[in-house]
């Protein structure tokens, strides 16, 4: 019967918020805001597993895949909504922009922003 190691929630979070430098000590890194890690969080890195830094590293490769998502769907926003721009006055906002789409690009459009904005704040 094989176990499955057991990965600390607190660890993975520290780990993921630290600025890891390979060529320093790990009781010198730094939170990722350049704050020094107090001395409880030097010792949980230090005592951090195999398993619990495979588990930062694959919740590090999701977050970038995100923010790679959400900027290239920013990006395309930003692709389907500057021909109606172009035809608006200075000073117009999405809302102005929308009623002169096709449905297709309506859908699209929302499907972006939910990915974008998902508080419903799409600002550009």
């Amino acid at each position: 019967m094989s176990t499955q190691p057991q990965v600390r929630p607190e660890v993975v979070t520290l780990l993921a918020d630290v600025a890891i430098d390979p060529q320093q000590h790990y009781s010198t890194w730094t939170h990722r805001d350049g704050r020094p890690l107090a001395p409880d969080e030097v010792d949980l890195v230090g005592s951090s597993t195999r398993a619990e830094l495979e588990t930062m590293i694959a919740y590090a490769e999701r977050a970038v895949a995100y923010e790679l998502e959400v900027t290239e769907a920013g990006e395309r926003i930003i692709e389907l909504t500057k021909p109606y721009f172009a035809r608006l006055p200075a000073g117009s906002v999405i809302r102005d922009v929308v009623p002169l789409m096709s449905s297709e690009e309506r859908e699209e459009l929302q499907r972006l922003a939910d990915l974008v904005a998902p508080d419903g704040t799409l600002v550009f």
